[in-house]
Formats: structure tokens, C-alpha cells, sequence
């Protein structure tokens, strides 16, 4: 059983030739009409006709392309129908490859032998006009093999799907797929590889075809096209069109990818400046939210120009990372929720295959741990030691805290402050101030950059000498000394 197209701008004439068809003899399967290009276009993609009875003087300019290019892919036999018997429809018809132009008024007997002839001849004239010279397929070795000098200009097409170890489906989902020309489909360890041999401008749309039927069931799909301007390798074509799969780290899955420039990463400081240690720190310590989510979307959305490495940005976030799980240390938070949630955010940080899903994660995890901070700052309010220690630990860079302004900030007398200080903690407030500053002091001097007389102003001492006085008292070590002495060890 066969199908068979009219596709006229006269309404009237294509039901009238659909209900001619539909009344004969003929064995078809089904007769449809189309009143526009695009109409004719997607009942080429979906319905695949064996004949097309069409109106030549509704294609012009891009469409008349398009007409052409479809009818080399789908390979239906075209009638030609004008109103025109001019020498110039004759050689649009014969360009097109029609097997014969009728015109204008059509003989409905004449019409039906025509449709009759080719549907019988049709088997025959598919086969022939499907008979294709045949290339070499490509072979992993075209891939890795060094010193595979062969060019080559045909289409690659990569499609990746955004969680690993999903090539099976992948391939299985590529080898079903209707291709009118059936590519080379070789699997990788993360990618199905789709190889043309030959270039062709709609390449593009068949991808988005493809982005779409995979989208029906599943999703987290990325498809890439390399568009190239000129020969190479299949080998180069392969690596070039790998390293601008990366790029939906950045811009996410379920897209089509399409581009003939070569391009390379840009080179980034994978790890965070002291400054911006120094604003991290800040930002955690005095629960910024606002400011540390303007943070992450300045320094990770990149809306267009150079793209860092994907691997140098995961490197970043582990140094912010880094600066979080101080910032749990300090408020000593242990908890098998709190460690499970921070894990899972490390895991996400290696592996998650987008940007702005990470940097979301997060934002949400910070905002978790604030919720904790709160939540122990309420119970800890009620506590007059616990209160002084986190406005002592909040505020111990300024070099004139001292036992008033903490007695003040609690709403007790001083002596009294200073009395509950020797009963809960057996030390003074004065060690118990110097405790905290020298454990953040030992956090400044990992940083080699930082001179002492500046960490000593960091951590609330005006005097360096007396810094590296009260230092050694407590560590044994010199701040220089101890500074060594840590680099010695992490070398080691």
C-alpha cells in the first residue's frame, strides 16, 4: 500500500484530487494534502510519500532549495502540476526531477494513469535512486591510531547524555533512529559518534529531530554538529568537536551545539586570592547571603566570550569548599545530616555535568548551614558564656575588644562576666580572647604571602612584637617558625 501527496494553494483542487484518488482503483494506503511548503515539508519528514502531486509555482527562493533537497532524501516520485506550459516550468520540473508536468486544467483520467504507472514502478525507481556509491566507514582507528593523514569533510555529530554510563541506551537509541542517510555509529566510553560522509546543510535540523525524539521519553541529552569550514582529519574533526561538546557545562544538556571555530579554554587562577579568602571569611562569618550569592553569579555566569577550563572552575569551588568547612568548624558542626548534605555537595562539585546546577547546590547548602548558625545562635543566646564567645569570635579583629564592651554587649557587670568566665571555662578572658585570636592567626600564616605585622593586625593585635610575644607563649613556635614548620609538613 502506498501514499500519495497533492499539495496545491487551491483547496479546492487538492480535496478534489483527494477524493479522485481516494475513488479509484488505486491501492494506497493514504492520500493527504498539503496547502503550503511547510505543510508538504513535515508530511515528507513524518509520512514518507511514495508519490508527490505538486503545484510548481508555490516554491520560490528558499523553499524551492528546501523542495529540492528534500526530494534527493525522501526520493518520492513528483508530478509536476503548473498552469503555465512555458519552456521555464519544463526545465523546473525536469531540475526537480519530476517524471512529468501536467497542466493546468488537469485531466482527471490522464492523472489517475499517471499515478497509476508510477506506484507500479515505484519499487524499482526507489531502488535506483537509492543506490549510492560506498564510502569508507570510519573505524576506531581513524580515531587514536597517530599519523592518520586522510581528509575528511563530512558531518560529526556527537551526542552525549548528561549522567555517565547511559552509551548503551544512547546507541541503541541512535540505531533505531529513522536516518534517511545512515551514518557510521561508533561508541565511546561517554559519547555515541555519528559519522556523514558528506556535508549537508540541514544537518543541524535532523539533530534538533533527534534532541526531540529523545526528548518524547527521557531527557538530559546534548547533541553537538560540527559545522566545518574546512577539511581534516576525521581524527582532528573528532577531538575538536569533543572539546566543544565540554561546552554544555556552561550553557546545560537538551541542546544542540553547533559551530566550525576552534576555540580554547581560558587559563584561570584555579584557586581563591587571599583577598578573596579574606571575603569568603567575611561573608560566612556575619551570614551574607545576598552578597555571597553575588559573588558566585559574577564570578561562575559566563554569558558569553572566553570559557575557562570546566576542570579548573570544579578546582575553585573545592577552594570555596575549602573555606566552608572551616567556616563548619568554627560552629562545630558535626552532625551525620549536616556531614551527609556537605558530601553530597563535594560529590556534586566533581561530578554534576552543569555549572549552575552546582553553584545552586551550593547556595543551598550555605543557606542550610546559616539555618543552623541560627538556630544555635537562639540557644546560645540564652547562655551568657556562649553569648560573649560569639560576639568575642565575631568581632575579635578589633584591637580594643576588651571584658566592658563584651559585658556590655551580654548586659552584665564586668566583674560578674569575668567570674562565670574562670567557673564554665577555667581560664580568664583574657586567654580565652588570645585563644581565639591566635587559632585565627594560625589559619592566616598557611598563607606564605601574608606578612606577620599584617596578620597580626587581622586577628586585633596593634603591637607585632607583642603578637609574636603572646604567639609563642602559647604554641611554643615563633609565627615564622610555625609557619615553617606547617609548609614543612604539608610537603611532606
Amino acid at each position: 500500500m502506498k501514499r500519495i501527496i497533492v499539495c496545491d494553494r487551491d483547496l479546492s483542487e487538492c480535496y478534489g484530487m483527494e477524493w479522485l484518488i481516494r475513488s479509484s482503483h488505486l491501492q494506497v494506503e493514504r492520500a493527504g494534502i498539503a496547502c503550503s511548503p511547510e505543510e508538504l515539508f513535515e508530511q515528507m519528514e513524518t509520512e514518507r510519500p511514495d508519490v508527490i502531486c505538486l503545484e510548481l509555482d508555490m516554491f520560490q527562493g528558499r523553499e524551492w532549495e528546501q523542495l529540492k533537497h528534500y526530494a534527493a532524501i525522501f526520493t518520492p516520485a513528483l508530478v509536476a502540476v503548473s498552469a503555465e506550459g512555458t519552456y521555464a516550468k519544463a526545465m523546473q520540473a525536469l531540475e526537480l526531477g519530476c517524471v512529468d508536468l501536467l497542466i493546468k486544467p488537469l485531466d482527471s483520467e490522464k492523472l489517475l494513469r499517471h499515478l497509476h504507472k508510477l506506484l507500479r514502478e515505484k519499487h524499482s525507481v526507489v531502488q535506483s535512486e537509492k543506490e549510492e556509491p560506498e564510502w569508507p566507514c570510519p573505524s576506531y582507528r581513524d580515531l587514536f591510531l597517530p599519523g592518520r593523514t586522510d581528509s575528511f569533510s563530512g558531518d560529526v555529530v556527537l551526542i552525549q547524555h548528561e549522567e555517565k554510563g547511559k552509551t548503551v541506551k544512547l546507541l541503541e537509541f541512535a540505531e533505531a533512529f529513522p536516518f534517511t542517510d545512515k551514518p557510521a555509529i561508533l561508541p565511546l566510553s561517554d559519547v555515541v559518534m555519528l559519522v556523514f560522509p558528506d556535508r549537508d546543510p540541514w544537518r543541524e535540523k535532523l539533530c534538533h529531530k533527534l534532541l526531540n525524539s529523545w526528548g518524547d521519553e527521557n531527557n538530559g541529552l546534548a547533541v553537538f554538529v560540527l559545522d566545518q569550514k574546512e577539511n581534516r582529519t576525521l581524527q582532528e574533526a573528532y577531538q575538536r568537536a569533543l572539546l566543544h561538546l565540554q561546552r554544555a557545562f556552561f550553557i546545560g544538556f537538551d541542546q544542540v551545539i553547533v559551530t566550525g571555530k576552534a576555540f580554547s579554554w581560558k587559563r584561570i587562577d584555579p584557586l581563591l586570592t587571599p583577598d578573596e579568602q579574606r571575603i569568603w571569611i567575611e561573608m560566612l562569618r556575619d551570614n551574607k547571603l545576598t552578597s555571597l550569592k553575588q559573588w558566585l553569579y559574577g564570578e561562575f555566569y559566563y554569558a558569553s566570550g572566553a570559557l575557562p577550563d570546566p576542570g579548573l572552575l570544579r578546582i575553585k569551588l573545592t577552594s570555596i569548599l575549602a573555606q566552608v568547612r572551616r567556616y563548619m568548624r568554627n560552629w562545630k558542626m558535626a552532625g551525620e545530616d549536616v556531614e551527609r548534605a556537605y558530601y553530597n555537595l563535594f560529590n556534586s562539585v566533581l561530578n554534576m555535568p552543569v555549572l549552575a546546577r552546582i553553584v545552586q547546590e551550593l547556595i543551598l547548602f550555605i543557606q542550610f548551614l546559616f539555618e543552623q548558625t541560627r538556630r544555635v545562635e537562639t540557644v546560645q543566646k540564652t547562655d551568657v558564656v556562649h553569648e560573649a564567645l560569639r560576639y568575642m569570635n565575631k568581632h575579635y579583629q578589633n584591637p580594643k575588644l576588651n571584658l566592658t564592651r563584651v559585658a556590655e554587649h551580654v548586659g552584665r557587670n564586668p566583674s560578674y562576666l569575668s567570674q562565670l568566665f574562670s567557673i564554665r571555662l577555667k581560664q580568664s578572658f583574657r586567654h580565652a580572647l588570645q585563644d581565639i585570636r591566635i587559632a585565627a592567626a594560625k589559619e592566616l600564616l598557611a598563607d606564605p604571602m601574608l606578612a606577620i605585622g599584617e596578620i597580626a593586625e587581622r586577628v586585633g593585635y596593634a603591637n607585632p612584637a607583642y603578637f609574636s610575644k603572646a604567639f609563642k607563649k602559647q604554641t611554643a613556635y615563633s609565627p615564622n617558625q610555625y609557619r615553617i614548620r606547617e609548609l614543612t609538613t604539608e610537603k611532606d
